[in-house]
């Protein structure tokens, strides 16, 4: 009797796999989306669970086709601080081996930047506090805003417009156009004006007028005279804005109307003292004409750190052998600015700095330099100046072969300052310096300073 043993299938192909299915996208943002200036969106996106999915692949490609990828193990994912731009989003599902299934259907995702322009400011700005002053100008581009209910067909054959909101509140931006429809609730603080003033006759006394609001009003202010009153230059400052005042000894009345472009913030009533039986005072003799300058003065402690290796090595003090070359070191000086406009002006700095030799040994070489410095940005307490110019350094000693020789150089940089009490700023400042090289090309040497600045005349902003 003879058994038969059961015959093995051999070289049989695995079963195919399957291709998990598309994502179906069930939350997904509906119309244009829209981001202040600074700002982004939070974009959330779902879908249905895929069956045997063990994760989810979320790709977002922007206009100039560079995409991003976010992975996820929930049928949904929100991304915040997404810029303004053209998307689009696709979900992919992924098994447990990592295969991935079939592409979702493409989401298109339009992110419009809002310009919210503060009054008396020149350009748009972030919202304070998440409000925006009463007086704020708002435009989309390429699409007409309104902030009342008018039907969308009115706002889509409207042109291209800037919506100023004079009422405060909340208030729903509406915006139609070629790029979309939008909607986005914004608050509108109101502005409060306010001082504190004796009875003016007579002297001339300066007029603090305080401008109470949550929000953020631009540095650009107008101030008129109603009554039988005259003033004198404005001054801004960081909680309102000085007005020398004149009143006659026959004022009647007198009231300060406050202006932010075509924009009244508001009237000041001012009071008045009792009228003299006598002659008028004279007038103040008028000031010096001095109020359009400016001097800065300061001291900075930093450091300083030139290349020291091969034939890139700085050519401070013309060394003619490798180990006589100045390494990083501190350095301790002084600085003096001229600023004959707000933005623009002349800088001077001197420092001593205090290094080594590559082959050992201390050096001490002096700095000096002069430099154009034009402030470019300026947000509450915080500055942003560009600067840069020409300069040398001299080594006070010979060291083996180098030489106390003077070396020349130019520069380029950047400062921020940050208001830390009155008419004082602390400076951070970074700078590229570019001298001679060893090998007869161009050393880049690098220089970090804090300093501490005081200012003399003119009191704008630093």
């Amino acid at each position: 009797m003879c058994a038969s043993a059961p015959v093995l299938a051999q070289g049989r192909p695995p079963p195919p796999r399957h291709l998990l299915e598309a994502p179906i996208l069930t939350i997904r943002p509906h119309g244009t989306l829209a981001a202040f200036n600074g700002e982004g969106i939070k974009l959330v996106v779902g879908w249905r669970p895929v069956g045997d999915a063990a994760k989810y692949r979320v790709t977002i490609t922007n206009a100039a086709s560079s995409a991003s990828d976010l992975e996820t193990t929930d049928p949904r994912i929100e991304k915040q601080g997404l810029p303004p731009g053209r998307y689009h989003l696709t979900v992919t599902a992924i098994d447990k081996s990592g295969s991935e299934g079939a592409i979702s259907e493409a989401l298109p995702i339009n992110v419009i930047e809002i310009h919210a322009v503060p009054p008396g400011a020149d350009g748009a700005m972030p919202p304070t506090r998440n409000a925006y002053a009463v007086g704020t100008r708002f435009s989309a581009p390429g699409m007409h805003c309104e902030t009342g209910n008018a039907p969308l067909d009115d706002l889509l054959v409207g042109p291209e417009n800037e919506l100023r909101v004079t009422k405060p509140g909340l208030v729903t931006l509406r915006c139609a156009g070629i790029p979309g429809y939008l909607e986005k609730q914004i608050v509108i603080a109101p502005i409060k004006l306010a001082s504190q003033t004796p009875a003016l006759r007579g002297a001339t006394t300066t007029v603090h007028v305080t401008i109470g609001t949550v929000a953020r009003v631009g540095a650009k202010l107008d101030v008129t005279a109603v009554g039988d009153i005259s003033i004198g230059p404005t001054a801004r400052t960081e909680f309102g804005i000085d007005i020398p005042v004149t009143a006659t000894d026959q004022a009647k009345a007198a009231t300060l109307v406050i202006r932010a472009g075509d924009f009244e913030l508001g009237q000041v009533p001012l009071k008045l003292g009792e009228a003299s039986m006598t002659m008028p005072p004279p007038p103040p003799e008028p000031e010096a004409p001095t109020s359009w300058k400016a001097l800065d003065l300061g001291a900075q402690l930093g450091g300083f750190a030139p290349p020291t290796t091969g034939g890139g090595a700085s050519t401070i003090g013309w060394p003619m052998e490798p180990d006589d070359v100045v390494t990083a070191g501190a350095l301790i000086g002084g600085r003096l600015g001229f600023f004959p406009t707000r933005r623009v002006g002349a800088e001077a700095e001197g420092s001593v700095i205090a290094g080594r030799y590559v082959g050992g040994g201390d050096s001490q070489i002096l700095a000096s330099r002069i430099q154009l410095a034009v402030r470019v940005l300026e947000i509450s307490r915080v500055g942003l100046r560009l600067f840069g110019g020409t300069g040398a350094w001299l080594p006070l000693h010979d060291h083996g072969t180098s030489h106390s020789a003077a070396n020349g150089e130019v520069h380029a940089g950047a400062a921020v300052t940050v208001a830390t009490a009155a008419n004082l700023w602390l400076r951070f400042q970074l700078a590229d310096l570019v001298t001679t090289a060893r090998d007869g090309g161009y050393a880049h040497c690098l220089e970090i300073q804090l300093g501490i600045v005081t200012r003399l005349g003119r009191r704008d902003s630093f």
